[in-house]
């Protein structure tokens, strides 16, 4: 939204944290930034004002609201594809860094 729409909206992270534990994401534990993109692409995503944080208060994941999730107004982005350009690919991040929001981690153990 704010690459193409210069608009900057806070979306939801307490449905990504609660509602995505069915794709393997383990809620407060952690997760993976492909399968909370592909739940937005399926499902859509609520704003944070709609559907609040308040795992940081319990330190618990809790359970998908489905009547938030439902309920909400703006239901996000739309995402066409997720791409995972693989370990070490630094042309293709390169190549995608000017057009497209990515998301890069690091696994450090």
């Amino acid at each position: 939204m704010k690459i193409k729409k210069n608009i900057l909206t806070n979306y939801s992270e307490q449905q990504l944290v609660s509602c995505t534990t069915y794709l393997g994401n383990a809620g407060c534990g952690g997760g993976w930034s492909d399968k909370a993109l592909n739940y937005v692409k399926a499902k859509g995503i609520c704003s944070s004002a709609e559907y609040p944080y308040v795992s940081g208060q319990t330190r618990l994941t809790g359970s998908c609201n489905t009547v938030k999730q439902t309920a909400c107004t703006l239901k996000g982005p739309k995402i066409a594809s997720v791409v995972n350009s693989g370990y070490g690919s630094c042309t293709n991040l390169v190549l995608a860094i000017d057009k497209h929001p990515v998301v890069v981690y690091v696994y450090a153990s």
